[in-house]
């Protein structure tokens, strides 16, 4: 799994994105990030647990970092509550579920032609 963010964080760096890999948990990392290199359009938070996108979330905000935040989400209630606070989020399972039901739609479609 490293190697493939690595890989993604190359690609993305080659293009000339501002990537930043860090724990978002970090309370070190937020205080550092106003020192940093301005964020210009996007944080993207992707970490494994809904608490944890949340703290970064209002990291963002308690740092006034002028920026738009986005997270990925696993229920309809972390989804709502992330866009209470101003960050859309996406839900991966019903993305997920979504996918498959195009995807096996599509396959029988084919074996049906």
């Amino acid at each position: 799994m490293l190697a493939s963010i690595c890989v993604l964080v190359a690609n993305l760096v080659a293009q000339r994105f501002n990537v930043k890999v860090a724990d978002a948990t970090n309370t070190g990392f937020w205080n550092m990030a106003n020192l940093m290199e301005p964020i210009e359009e996007m944080v993207l938070l992707a970490m494994p647990t809904h608490h944890s996108n949340l703290f970064a979330a209002e990291r963002t905000q308690a740092n006034g970092l002028d920026c738009r935040v986005s997270a990925i989400a696993k229920q309809e209630t972390e989804v709502k509550e992330l866009l209470e606070m101003g960050s859309p989020s996406f839900d991966l399972y019903r993305e997920a579920r979504e996918g498959l039901g195009r995807e096996a739609i599509n396959e029988v479609k084919l074996n049906q032609a």
